[in-house]
């Protein structure tokens, strides 16, 4: 079972070896995914009936969220 955000063994081994900006390339885009996985969990449980999984889950696809468009800014800019 592939869980959306969960980085290959080849991936890892791709991100070990780079430096540099290939370093952070492949870096923002491995966290990235892993950001949207956790937000594709979290998605469901916004409607828990227990109100403190629910606020859990809302800070999750809030925070996450916020930060993946913050590494898609520094993808696009570099900076």
């Amino acid at each position: 079972m592939h869980i959306q955000g969960i980085v290959s063994p080849s991936d890892l081994a791709k991100l070990k070896a780079a430096q540099g900006k290939k370093f952070d390339g492949l870096y923002l885009v491995d966290m990235t995914l892993h950001h949207q996985g956790a937000i594709e969990m979290a998605t469901p449980l916004l409607k828990s009936k227990n109100a403190e999984v629910a606020a859990l889950c809302k800070s999750i696809v809030a925070g996450q969220g916020a930060e993946i468009k913050e590494m898609r800014r520094i993808m696009v800019t570099g900076k």
